[in-house]
């Protein structure tokens, strides 16, 4: 018996709920996501019928171009778009997507181009997650769980055990994951969903 985890089942009905909330308000929701083309990528291996021999080659992937656009119910987002040719064929394409291509595009391309008040809804491919003063993790260093605390400006005694620094973060630390994507673009009255 399969049983979705009960987590997920959750997200989506949140996301749901602030999509129906969002088109009752009569805001412009837009997607973006990324993808990548090869003009002459070919597979050994193919679904074929008995009959009929598939794609019998395997040639260079090494004319790789990623693409990335936003588009609504009104079509594609004029001046939107960004393509670009992969440095390297290895991998998929999320090893050629980074924060700074993506953050880039986004005050350059999106920003100016997205109808006021608009909803971006995308996934959270990690250049889009990026945190904004991530708290460290209880396996980061002493010496930067100190330097955060310090920047937090929370008091601690410097020959505090990793254990209690991390007790420390624990308590200081945001309730609520701000991302750096998000953050910017609600700087110009855009949601992120």
């Amino acid at each position: 018996m399969l049983i979705e985890r009960a987590d997920i089942v959750e997200w989506r009905h949140r996301y749901l709920r602030k999509i129906e909330q969002f088109r009752n308000e009569g805001r412009e929701i837009v997607y973006l996501d990324e993808t990548w083309v090869d003009n002459n990528l070919t597979f050994k291996k193919c679904w074929q019928h008995a009959d009929e021999f598939g794609i019998q080659g395997n040639h260079s992937a090494g004319n790789r171009l990623i693409v990335l656009h936003v588009g609504s119910r009104n079509g594609s987002l004029n001046n939107a778009q960004l393509v670009y040719k992969a440095g390297s064929a290895s991998g998929d394409y999320h090893g050629q997507m980074n924060q700074g291509n993506f953050e880039k595009w986004v005050d350059e391309k999106l920003i100016p181009n997205l109808p006021p008040n608009s909803v971006v809804v995308m996934d959270n491919a990690p250049y889009h997650s990026i945190q904004v003063d991530k708290p460290p993790t209880k396996y980061a260093l002493n010496s930067y769980m100190k330097k955060w605390l310090r920047r937090k400006r929370v008091k601690f005694d410097e020959g505090l055990h990793k254990v209690d620094l991390y007790d420390l973060i624990v308590k200081h630390r945001p309730q609520e994951k701000t991302f750096r994507v998000d953050h910017r673009l609600s700087e110009y009255g855009h949601t992120v969903l």
